[in-house]
């Protein structure tokens, strides 16, 4: 939340620049405290700082990668044009940083198809985030995006928990706060 609110403030997306509101403060106060809520009772949580730095730059990072997917777009004028490069670059990025992290010949490869599904799943990833985020602003996107990562994990842990898991109250609640979180960020007019 603060790479996105950082990159409205700067312009950073197609969208162009957007005030700081008391709206979208409320908006991003929800969604932390909604993560906060979904985490409650998290056996496997356990803060770990210098994790928590890396994930906080990742999400950062993810942000202004969103502003320049929705500036592509636009320089591009082709939604296709604009999420084929970012994919490209990402995957160049990859086999550059496994390849200094360890040799590339020695990678396990797992069995079960399914987990390949990531790379698809990060298309539609970028082709969504590429023609949305001109319209409702880095920030908005990115609540939206924490929003769809809590409700689709309600979905798993009803309909296809990991062993020994069940679906929280929890993490129904976070997933509902985060929606107003977002519907909250989108009031009132926040153009610079």
């Amino acid at each position: 939340t603060l790479g996105a609110l950082t990159s409205d403030i700067f312009g950073l997306g197609p969208s162009g620049r957007h005030r700081v509101t008391k709206w979208r403060l409320a908006g991003i106060a929800l969604a932390i405290v909604a993560v906060a809520i979904g985490a409650i009772g998290d056996r496997h949580a356990s803060l770990q700082p210098a994790l928590f730095i890396l994930l906080v730059a990742g999400g950062a990072a993810s942000a202004i990668q969103q502003g320049a997917n929705g500036q592509l777009r636009v320089a591009a004028d082709d939604l296709l044009t604009a999420s084929v490069i970012s994919f490209v670059g990402g995957s160049a990025v990859l086999v550059v940083a496994t390849a200094i992290a360890g040799d590339l010949t020695s990678l396990h490869w797992p069995a079960a198809a399914w987990l390949y599904l990531g790379g698809p799943l990060g298309v539609v990833y970028i082709l969504i985030g590429a023609s949305t985020v001109r319209v409702l602003g880095v920030l908005r996107f990115a609540l939206g995006v924490v929003a769809g990562q809590l409700i689709s994990s309600v979905v798993i842990d009803a309909v296809w928990p990991e062993p020994g898991t069940t679906l929280k109250a929890a993490t129904v609640v976070g997933a509902a706060i985060t929606v107003v979180g977002v519907w909250l960020s989108g009031r009132g007019s926040d153009r610079a």
